[in-house]
């Protein structure tokens, strides 16, 4: 094996790393957002302790995550109300909720922009997740977007136009541009 090989093997496993040490938080996260006791002082402790390490992790997930592993559909080329991620790494587009029971589970999604208008400070943890399925949904609940329910609208039906290529851009079979191209493509009606 070469030296770049190596790097590339380490560079790789430093990323699964982050996404699985991230999606822990997550899990982590949403179970502590259903504690009854969270006024004593372990919880406390605990949620003090959960947040800094969470931050450390976000900061490396993000930069690993955002800087190679997603390709940004502009909501100026796109006709959308922000700009959305789409991931071109099979485990970019899974993300952690809780189902009925609070067991983690894991969804297909493409993450957008929280947002109208979007300044210069905009932080990427407040996106958003939509399921990448015929009927997609915000993970984690409408509540939490400050976009307009038409907005969100027109989030969804770029989904369930898109399916499709979004799917294939995750399990590596395009690369960014072809992935666009087939966007606007649909967008453009041909």
């Amino acid at each position: 094996m070469s030296e770049e090989d190596d790097d590339d093997k380490h560079g790789i496993g430093i990323e699964l790393l982050m996404y699985h040490a991230m999606n822990a938080v997550k899990v982590c996260r949403l179970q502590y957002d259903l504690l009854n006791c969270k006024e004593y002082e372990e919880a406390v402790k605990y949620k003090a302790a959960l947040d800094a390490f969470a931050e450390v992790v976000e900061d490396i997930y993000d930069y690993e995550n955002y800087g190679f592993f997603s390709t940004t559909v502009h909501a100026k080329r796109s006709g959308l109300p922000c700009n959305v991620r789409c991931g071109c790494d099979r485990e970019w587009i899974l993300e952690p909720y809780l189902d009925e029971n609070q067991e983690p589970r894991f969804a297909k999604v493409i993450r957008f922009e929280n947002c109208r208008n979007r300044g210069s400070g905009y932080d990427r943890k407040n996106d958003l997740c939509m399921t990448i399925s015929d009927t997609p949904e915000i993970l984690g609940g409408r509540d939490k977007c400050v976009l307009s329910d038409d907005e969100i609208q027109r989030i969804k039906e770029f989904v369930i136009t898109n399916k499709e290529a979004i799917l294939a851009h995750a399990r590596g079979e395009t690369d960014s541009s072809e992935f666009l191209a087939a966007c606007l493509r649909k967008r453009e009606g041909k």
